[in-house]
Order: C-alpha cells, then sequence, then structure tokens
C-alpha cells in the first residue's frame, strides 16, 4: 500500500523505542522472529526496538531497527528478565508522562511492521492531538502476507496466541498495580479476535486479575463476530478487566464488510456493532464512526483499506477522539465532542440508538 514518505536521503531520522511482547519462535542464531508460534505457542519473548518516527497520518510506516529480545525467562523467576522489560516500558512512560498502551495488531502484519505501526500510532497521536502514548506490542504471529489462504493461517495464529496475550495480560498487571497511571489497551482488525481469543484464555484459567488492569480499553474495526459482546460472550471478560470499553464502529468498513464478512459468513463488530446495545451500566460503549471519517485518499493507496479500515490512524477527527479516549479516565460518553444517537426524525434513519457519535 504506496503512500507518502517522511524519509530524506541523507537526513538522519529521529527514533522511538518501541517495547514488544511476542509469541512468535525466536530464532536466536538468525536474530530474528519467525511467523509461527513458540514452543508452547504461550510462550513469550520481551525487548524494544528502536523505530523511525513518523507522525503523517498518510506516510509509510517507520524503518525498524534490530530488535533487543532482553526479556527472555518467560516470567519464570520474580525479577527477572521478563518482569525488567515490562517495568522498564512503564518507567520510561512515567518519565514521559505518556500512557502505557498495549496494541494489538490484525491480519497481514509482520513483526518488523507490528512495531513500527504501534510506535508510528503514538507518533500521530502526539502529532495530530498532543496526547503522548507510549506503546508496548503484542505481536502475535501473523504471517505477514495478504492472501485468502494466508488469512485462514493468520486466524488459526490468532487462536493459539490467545493464551500468551492472556499471559501477558496478567504480568501487565502485576506491573502496574500501585503505579499513578493504569495502561490503556487498543486491538485493532483481528487484534479483536486475539483480544477475544485472550479474554477465553483468561476465563478458564480463572480467577481474573483483581483490580481492572486498563484504564481505557478500545478495539475498533475489529474482525471479529458480532455475537462476540453479547451478554455472557466471549468478548465480555473485558468489561472486568478494564475501567471502560469502547468499540469503535464504521459501517462502510469495507475490507469487513465486502470481504472479512463474506469470508466467515458472520457480520463483524467493527462494522455492524454488537447485536445487543450494551446498557451504560456495563461500561461497555459502542462509538459509531461513521459520519466522522473523511475519505481522503492517499497517494497510490485504496480508500476502501487504507481510511475505510484503518482510519483508526489516518483520519484526524478519528485519531483526535482516541486520543482524548486512551489519554483518560473518564467514562466513554463524557469524552469531549462525543453524545448519544438522535432518534428524533431526520437522524434516526442514519443514527443508531445506544451509540455514540462525534459532534
Amino acid at each position: 500500500m504506496a503512500a507518502t514518505s517522511n524519509r530524506r536521503a541523507g537526513v538522519p531520522m529521529a527514533q522511538r523505542l518501541v517495547h514488544f511482547a511476542s509469541n512468535r519462535l525466536w530464532d536466536e542464531a538468525g536474530a530474528a522472529f519467525g511467523a509461527s508460534c513458540g514452543a508452547p505457542p504461550e510462550r513469550l519473548w520481551l525487548g524494544a526496538v528502536p523505530v523511525e518516527v513518523q507522525p503523517d497520518p498518510e506516510g509509510d510506516a517507520g524503518a525498524v531497527g534490530a530488535p533487543l529480545v532482553s526479556g527472555i525467562d518467560d516470567f519464570g523467576a520474580p525479577g527477572g528478565t521478563a518482569e525488567a522489560v515490562l517495568a522498564d516500558w512503564l518507567d520510561r512512560a512515567e518519565a514521559a508522562d505518556a500512557v502505557p498502551l498495549l496494541t494489538v495488531h490484525g491480519f497481514n502484519y509482520s513483526f518488523a511492521e507490528s512495531c513500527a505501526r504501534a510506535g508510528n500510532f503514538c507518533d500521530v497521536v502526539e502529532a495530530v492531538a498532543g496526547q503522548r502514548l507510549a506503546p508496548l506490542a503484542f505481536c502475535w504471529p501473523s504471517n505477514g502476507v495478504g492472501s485468502i489462504d494466508e488469512y485462514r493461517r493468520d486466524q488459526q495464529d490468532c487462536d493459539s496466541s490467545g493464551p500468551a496475550l492472556a499471559r501477558l495480560i496478567r504480568q501487565i498487571a502485576l506491573a502496574a498495580a500501585g503505579r499513578a497511571r493504569k495502561p490503556a489497551y487498543l486491538a485493532h482488525s483481528m487484534g479483536a479476535r486475539a483480544t477475544r481469543c485472550a479474554m477465553q484464555a483468561l476465563a478458564a484459567a480463572g480467577p481474573l486479575p483483581a483490580a481492572p488492569v486498563f484504564a481505557q480499553a478500545v478495539i475498533i474495526a475489529g474482525d471479529e463476530a458480532v455475537t462476540a459482546l453479547e451478554p455472557g460472550g466471549p468478548l465480555w471478560p473485558l468489561a472486568d478487566i478494564a475501567d471502560w470499553v469502547t468499540i469503535g464502529v464504521f459501517a462502510d468498513d469495507a475490507t469487513l464488510t465486502k470481504i472479512s464478512g463474506h469470508l466467515n459468513g458472520v457480520a463483524r463488530l467493527g462494522a455492524a456493532g454488537p447485536l445487543t446495545p450494551p446498557p451504560p451500566e456495563s461500561r461497555v460503549f459502542v462509538v459509531d464512526y461513521g459520519m466522522a471519517v473523511a475519505w481522503k485518499e492517499a497517494p497510490g493507496a485504496t480508500s476502501w483499506n487504507f481510511v475505510g479500515h484503518q482510519y483508526y490512524r489516518n483520519d484526524p477527527l478519528v485519531i483526535r477522539d482516541l486520543a482524548a479516549a486512551l489519554g483518560g479516565t473518564a467514562s466513554p460518553e463524557r469524552i469531549a465532542r462525543r453524545r448519544w444517537a438522535r432518534v428524533e426524525p431526520g437522524y434516526a434513519i442514519r443514527e443508531i440508538a445506544g451509540r455514540l457519535y462525534l459532534v
């Protein structure tokens, strides 16, 4: 997917440090992560990688340096190397007055791109909205190839990665306990499926963390069945580990409606929204971005993917809204420039009761 670049020949670019946790198989000899799960699939490697700063919402992903994999003990002992990586992530976020942000990527991401996009999302949010975020990218073993067969394989790898993400969430709960600021959580596209699998793994292992781990959890453009968020459904434990949950939807997301919905035979959460509107007392809210996405075409790109599915990192209005949500502790209904759906004549045909819309 082509887009404008921020690189100029011979000019060194600024970098940010992106922390990561991955259940991809780590090839120590080749110093690279593979496209399959480790053994066992819930085994985690942690570290950090330098990523070129890219504050342009329409820019290429920033260049990625060599990963430093220092968290190699898989949380095997208190005070070990994996715990040290989480502590470093939280310490650096605190020093920068930034919100620690756990990100979960979607389909067709290599390890390098998942780290780049996590870091660059934070670059864009700071450039557009002034909100500082400090990313920890959960990199599950997507194959980084865009085809139907690879989509199916990514779904399988995503399912296998649920226990790894669940383990990571439990460790973040321990690492962040007592800190002044809770982390936030952001999952995009097939990252919603990874989240659902993690919630199932958390519930199966029980009990859930005693207190919410995240101040805000956002699932946006979720490539997951609309039934996943029914009351008591497999995504529902997310409301137990976060103070507030936002489900971002966009009915004209053709990646979900024309491709994923057809392949899976079930409407997708990120396009259709949940079948049953969650009541406000559940602390789960649906934000409908249908009238907010600007549909600006990037050079050489197609809007159905570049904006229509990636709007969370490409559309300035949505970026500002997410910055306000991820950066604070307020209920999603109290985020500035949001309002409840209008159901009076003239609005009811375009707006759905029980959803929030941008002003």
